[in-house]
């Protein structure tokens, strides 16, 4: 979708760095692998041009700014991002290790900082997970439901709609009996067929 956008493409790099101990292997582990759980919240390199379609994947209660929000790209510098004409400021998260020490029969937890990652906490808003949608209200929403894999999936997906006029569903083939379906456990439950 981006590539349709007739505008200047801007490149905004991750910031990471490391603090910790470089000789320590645990470490640089734990550095690598809390940064690659963060970089679903953070975009390694996120490409953006004014006019794309974005979502916040961070809350900032002062800003009024929640994770799924969705805003339009305004404006963009190299080093600076409005959306919906607001300046968003980048992100910053500390990683950091705990190790339990335990001195004179007591225990206790040592936090250490190891490393940074700022980013701008935005991802591209043209395409989004069933889990990332759960708690939107979504209005012109095309739902591709080939991929269903769990029950109550489909309907987490299809009650996301606003409008049924606006909506449509791509199944791929396959019946609704099969996209829309309740776990066996739930209908043991209730005691009944649902």
């Amino acid at each position: 979708m981006l590539d349709k956008i007739k505008a200047k493409t801007y490149v905004y790099e991750i910031s990471e760095s490391f603090l910790g101990n470089k000789e320590s292997k645990t470490e640089v582990n734990e550095f690598d692998f809390k940064k690659r759980k963060l970089q679903s919240r953070f975009e390694k390199r996120l490409f953006l041009k004014e006019g794309a379609l974005v979502m916040y994947t961070i809350n900032r209660k002062g800003e009024n700014i929640y994770n799924g929000q969705k805003g339009t790209i305004t404006k963009l510098e190299k080093d600076r991002i409005w959306v919906d004409g607001k300046e968003l400021e980048r992100e910053t998260t500390d990683i950091y290790t705990y190790k339990r020490k335990t001195k004179d029969g007591k225990e206790t937890v040592q936090k250490r900082l190891i490393g940074k990652i700022t980013q701008f906490p935005l991802k591209l808003a043209y395409a989004i997970t069933i889990h990332k949608s759960q708690g939107m209200s979504i209005e012109g929403l095309s739902i591709d439901l080939s991929y269903v894999f769990a029950a109550g999936q489909g309907y987490v997906a299809l009650s996301r709609a606003v409008n049924p006029d606006t909506t449509y569903l791509d199944t791929d083939g396959k019946s609704l009996d099969a996209l829309f379906y309740c776990d066996e456990r739930v209908k043991k439950f209730y005691g009944h067929s649902l």
